[in-house]
């Protein structure tokens, strides 16, 4: 798809947000003038956390959640240590990619 057609495609696409599709009238329009009624509260159902430990002593907490096709790994660093560890990381992650 060319850059011009890219572009109308989204003017399209914005002009058209608001406007009622044809064959629906003004009075058939959603009402905003009041925030929709809430539905039924659904029971809140966490996945179960495991807790390891690394033989270098680093913990390690695991959720799986296999509907959801990503990984996502967040590091948290002592307060004491945290420039010299953090300088470690990056080199190790700079070596790995090398």
């Amino acid at each position: 798809m060319s850059r011009e057609s890219r572009a109308a495609t989204a003017l399209l696409l914005l002009l058209s947000v608001g406007v009622p599709a044809p064959g629906q009238t003004a009075a058939s329009a959603p009402d905003r003038s009041k925030p929709p009624a809430l539905g039924p509260v659904r029971p809140l159902q966490l996945p179960p956390v495991q807790k390891l430990r690394l033989s270098n002593g680093l913990p390690v907490l695991v959720v799986e959640l296999h509907e959801v096709p990503v990984v996502q790994v967040n590091v948290v660093v002592d307060g004491r240590h945290g420039r010299a560890a953090l300088a470690r990381l990056d080199e190790t992650f700079q070596a790995a990619r090398g």
